[in-house]
């Protein structure tokens, strides 16, 4: 009789260990064998902006042409840029300035630089945003005076304008003197640009 009890309670312990258990699996989340790296777009800086700038074409950016001077022994005459047109073809700009330069000089504010009879200057071209910029030099120069609303051509007409210095001769009686310079570009640039200057020659 013992011995069947502990047959019976020997039989009740297996059968209780065989039942099964119920457990959650964890959802499973396929890899995607498509593996995408996102990368932060770098924000734009003035830096970057100027190199784009810099990268378009000059009739799309429109960007302002050089800077030119006058420069002597002892003065510095602005000649500030009375209009300027950049081109994708060439003769697309207009060939001559349309505009009194003496009303222009006095609304930009350009006073009268004085100097002495005959004295001579150079020209002196510079860039509007840095010496080493990306800006072209003019395929040709023309001076003209500016007198009795006429435009008249001093000198022969400069080809060579990044490897020079120009020189002028200020006129030997006194009196008010007003010029223009007309820059031309041709070839891959195509444009044109009006600067303009004056000075007072005094004994």
């Amino acid at each position: 009789m013992y011995r069947k009890g502990i047959a019976v309670l020997v039989l009740f312990i297996l059968l209780a260990g065989c039942q099964p258990v119920d457990f959650e699996l964890e959802p499973y989340e396929p890899i995607s064998s498509q593996v995408t790296n996102e990368v932060d777009e770098p924000e734009e800086t003035e830096e970057t902006r100027e190199s784009s700038e810099n990268t378009r074409p000059l009739y799309v950016s429109n960007a302002k042409p050089r800077e030119l001077h006058l420069q002597s022994v002892n003065t510095t005459i602005l000649s500030p840029i009375v209009k300027y047109c950049w081109s994708e073809g060439s003769g697309e700009c207009p060939q001559e300035l349309n505009q009194d330069p003496k009303e222009f000089l006095a609304i930009f504010g350009v006073r009268n630089a004085s100097v002495k009879p005959s004295e001579r200057f150079f020209y002196n071209m510079h860039s509007s945003n840095g010496i080493n910029s990306p800006l072209p030099f003019p395929t040709s120069m023309q001076m003209y005076s500016y007198k009795d609303d006429a435009f008249l051509p001093l000198g022969e007409e400069i080809k060579d304008t990044e490897n020079w210095e120009i020189p002028i001769q200020a006129p030997a009686e006194e009196g008010l003197y007003v010029y223009v310079v007309k820059a031309t570009y041709e070839g891959d640039i195509n444009g044109v640009t009006f600067y303009a200057f004056q000075f007072r020659v005094r004994a």
